[in-house]
């Protein structure tokens, strides 16, 4: 992967879900929406098959297109 990717080669995109653990910080409400939001960003990495890419898809692009659409459903409720 790291040669293909120096070699500004695109490689497979391969979303991992780490698991959150179970302890909440004392003084802090777990939010209502997480749990939503969780889930979407579950569904955006299953469906995500761009290949990844130094200059045009990287990982920066990945965390906007994610935040795009974790946010979209939010923005049509506002509007």
């Amino acid at each position: 992967t790291l040669q293909r990717l120096v070699t500004f080669q695109a490689v497979p995109a391969e979303a991992r879900v780490r698991k959150k653990s179970n302890i909440v910080e004392e003084g802090k409400d777990p939010e209502v929406n997480s749990v939503l939001y969780v889930e979407r960003a579950k569904t955006f990495c299953e469906d995500y098959s761009k290949d990844l890419h130094l200059i045009q898809n990287n990982c920066w692009t990945f965390a906007f297109d994610m935040i795009r659409y974790l946010l979209q459903d939010d923005q049509v409720a506002t509007n």
